[in-house]
């Protein structure tokens, strides 16, 4: 209990507190710091302590330093399990602490009361009520202030009630705080760089007297002043890992790294294994083994970590019923992905027979190094086509084989997405984040093709999530993990190149706030990175031309490789005109426009226009909430997705690449009806059940329309020829032993579908008659799309024996098979 000069209620004021800390807390003592008092203020506290009920340590100041000082020196001469300080008038009553110290034993690290929040009570003399409003308007400005500044998220950094553990307490107190009224600020602050959530609790705030320690004018310049010393000296206290996560922070603030050299220098061992193991061409198992178990040691030092620094396991949930929740949408999505896998959609791409093939080719021992680069219109890594040999090995060589491992990944995002977003803004934006994802069309499509493009997003969330939950928690493991799973993005689609570059600068700014002393979580981090991606990088060493004949680069509008296309697409040459109609398009994605790619084909945009105008309210709160860093990650995400993503590659609007941003504005759109659900909730049961009916009124109009948008696209594919139509058929004609494909040109019989079901088939592509056999020495097939009937019927006058089947849906033909099963030639007719 701070004070200077407070004669007139000093003794008042210990005989109430000293009676309710014997009523209630009966093991607390009363820590007093006199700031120079003079006016009596020293004898009336030894008066009072005399007849306290509890102990009372007294400490003076000779001379009035201010109320920062006399706080810190309170605060470290306090010795209890939990350390509260509060105005010496009992502005905020005795009773007040109970709540304080309630959410310290639940285990908060810092507490601190707030005048405005919707359960705060104040009790005000009428005479007052004038000066009391000018001067909340004053505070509600300066809070304005702080909160744009320093400490985003913290309604009142100024009340005269604040708690802390006795960890927090010393590690919050030591070193330089300002001396005046600005050293809240300092504290807070560095309890934010320190990863300690700040938690606040309503109050009773009682209003009777004028005050006595505080000179409006001068000590509000005073405050200015402090807020621009602190944000200086100790850096801005919202950054990325402010928001409520509900997760417990380690105590004390993160030392120094002292390297494990030993351990180094056997990963160190290993990664040269690796190489070792490569260029000698050892089986595939070989040098992959040697990389995971570089990367389980690792991981398994950090875990070890943890438990030393007292680091406790990872809390999931916060009960029963939110594990219940999630459970249940996890259900949900795995539902949306998993459901006639074998059947719907009626689509094979041809993206997804190439991944499958390499996959195939580690398997058969043709490919036996697993980091080595595959050719295509850019060079990727084996190693993120692996899954697809581990599933064609367990399962065969079937539809299903290729989905699972799509669907499988595109499950884990929906969990994933909810750890991110309830560290960010809590368990109800975190739920409708996880509803959304689990229920979006354009997620569930790409998590039912088969293609890689959902696992760099699942990875990048993965890694988001465990990056900021880690540095929150100052966890070496989950920091790892981090470090692993954007470092496996660089293995996948070219998205994840975006994933890894976000990730990498946003560990970047966190560390930089840890300057000059490379921190243990950094380290932790950091030497994960490195492990992971660094067979990868030795790749690109031993194949120099790879990143100059990358093709991705001529995926830019602006390139001379694609001008004549952009240029017949936007009737202008010219940079500006191009740029707004790649702006225009990618918007239009989110708006009323399609994918243009091949692989969804669907003229919807991405979200319902419910979520869009979520999404909207979502970004105009964030830009008012800058530079709050959850929002300015958010914001670089989008800004950096829809640039290399969309605006900066041709033929926008592309699902498969804006799929890399697809989160965002789920995510701003959750943010903002989970505050409405938060704050709205707060004013009684019938607001709040308002408020939830309307959310759920949302939530089950989004669900339907985006089942009834992906059921109307299915039902389009089974009456469109594609690959699927023709393996499909395929499994009729198992007999044959060539197979003749008058498909098109988009259906070669060379098709990565075609070869990926060829089953020791021979495969022959025709155009015209001439392209017919004269004769059949073997079980043949001839698979004919309705564009070529005039084949079919020269096909059927000279063998006319061939049994002929007609593959219809919906009234739809689709294909004409023609078979011969004679074991012994078959002469062809004349003509």
């Amino acid at each position: 209990m701070p004070v200077v000069n407070g004669a007139p209620f000093i003794s008042e004021s210990l005989a109430e507190l000293g009676a309710y800390l014997r009523a209630h807390h009966p093991g607390a003592e009363i820590v007093v710091v006199d700031d120079g008092s003079a006016d009596g203020t020293a004898g009336r506290i030894d008066e009072a302590a005399s007849s306290c009920p509890v102990p009372v340590v007294v400490r003076r100041h000779r001379c009035n330093r201010g109320k920062g000082a006399a706080v810190r020196t309170g605060m470290q001469a306090a010795r209890g399990r939990f350390r509260v300080f509060l105005d010496a008038d009992l502005a905020y009553p005795a009773a007040e602490i109970g709540p304080v110290v309630e959410r310290l034993r639940a285990g908060a690290e810092v507490v601190i009361a707030s005048r405005v929040h919707p359960e705060s009570r104040y009790l005000i003399r009428p005479s007052f009520f004038r000066y009391l409003y000018t001067r909340h308007i004053s505070g509600r400005f300066f809070n304005w202030m702080v909160r744009v500044l320093l400490l985003p998220g913290l309604s009142d950094t100024q009340a005269g009630l604040k708690g802390f553990s006795a960890a927090a307490a010393e590690a919050l107190f030591a070193g330089w705080l300002p001396d005046g009224f600005g050293f809240d600020l300092a504290v807070l602050a560095r309890a934010r760089h320190a990863g300690m959530a700040v938690v606040e609790v309503p109050v009773e705030f009682r209003y009777d007297r004028e005050p006595s320690t505080m000179r409006f004018l001068a000590d509000t310049f005073d405050m200015l002043r402090d807020l621009a010393t602190v944000r200086l000296r100790v850096g801005h206290g919202g950054a990325i890992l402010s928001g409520g996560g509900g997760e417990r922070p380690a105590p004390g603030v993160e030392g120094g790294w002292s390297a494990p050299w030993q351990l180094l220098l056997v990963l160190a061992a290993l990664l040269a294994g690796v190489e070792i193991a490569r260029t000698a061409a050892a089986p595939l198992l070989v040098p992959l083994g040697l990389w995971i178990a570089a990367l389980g040691l690792w991981l398994g030092h950090g875990l070890a970590g943890d438990r030393a620094r007292g680091v406790g396991p990872t809390r999931w949930f916060e009960d029963w019923g939110e594990a219940a929740a999630v459970m249940g949408i996890v259900a949900l999505a795995a539902f949306f992905r998993l459901a006639s896998l074998s059947e719907i959609p009626t689509l094979i791409h041809h993206d997804t027979a190439s991944c499958a093939l390499v996959g195939k080719a580690m398997l058969t021992g043709a490919s036996r190094d697993p980091f080595a680069l595959e050719q295509s219109w850019y060079h990727f890594p084996r190693l993120g086509l692996l899954p697809y040999a581990a599933s064609l090995k367990l399962l065969g060589t079937n539809v299903v084989a290729l989905r699972l491992v799509s669907a499988l990944p595109g499950i884990l995002l929906v969990p994933a997405l909810y750890v991110l977003v309830r560290g960010w803004f809590g368990r109800a934006a975190a739920t409708i984040a996880a509803l959304y994802m689990a229920c979006n069309h354009v997620a569930v499509h790409f998590s039912r093709d088969g293609i890689w493009n959902i696992h760099s997003l699942t990875l990048g969330v993965i890694g988001f999530a465990t990056l900021f939950g880690g540095w929150r928690r100052r966890s070496g493991f989950w920091l790892g993990v981090s470090g692993v799973t954007l470092g496996l993005c660089l293995y996948t689609y070219t998205a994840g190149r975006l994933f890894f570059g976000l990730g990498v600068l946003a560990a970047a700014a966190m560390i930089w706030r840890e300057r000059p002393r490379l921190s243990r979580p950094a380290a932790h981090f950091a030497v994960a990175l490195v492990l992971t991606i660094a067979p990868l990088a030795a790749s690109f060493v031993r194949v120099p031309g790879a990143l100059a004949v990358d093709q991705a680069r001529n995926m830019n509008p602006f390139s001379a490789a694609r001008r004549d296309h952009v240029t017949s697409q936007v009737g202008s040459a010219e940079t500006l005109p191009i740029l707004a109609y790649q702006v225009r398009q990618t918007l239009a994605g989110f708006v009323n426009e399609g994918d243009s790619s091949s692989h969804y084909m669907i003229r919807r945009p991405l979200i319902g226009p419910m979520s869009l105008a979520l999404a909207l309210a979502g970004l105009a709160f964030g830009l008012a909430r800058l530079p709050d860093g959850r929002f300015v990650f958010l914001f670089a995400w989008l800004l950096a997705g829809l640039l290399f993503g969309s605006i900066l590659t041709i033929n926008p609007p592309s699902f498969p690449r804006l799929l890399a941003v697809l989160p965002v504005p789920i995510v701003l759109a959750s943010a903002i009806a989970g505050l409405a659900w938060e704050k709205l909730g707060r004013t009684g049961p019938v607001v709040r059940g308002v408020v939830a009916l309307g959310l759920a009124a949302i939530v089950v109009v989004t669900l339907v329309r985006n089942v009834r948008i992906y059921l109307d696209f299915c039902r389009s594919m089974e009456t469109t020829v594609n690959e699927w139509v023709v393996i499909h058929e395929l499994r009729d004609v198992e007999q044959a032993s060539t197979v003749y494909f008058f498909t098109g040109a988009y259906m070669l019989a060379d098709s990565p579908a075609f070869e990926l079901f060829r089953e020791g088939r021979r495969h022959v592509f025709g155009i015209t008659e001439a392209d017919l056999p004269q004769r059949l020495d073997e079980p043949t097939a001839f698979i004919l799309a309705p564009d070529y009937r005039s084949v079919g019927c020269s096909l059927t006058q000279r063998f006319p024996d061939l049994e002929r089947e007609l593959v219809e849906r919906r009234g739809v033909r689709l294909l004409t098979i023609y078979r011969s099963w004679a074991p012994g030639p078959l002469e062809g007719s004349a003509r």
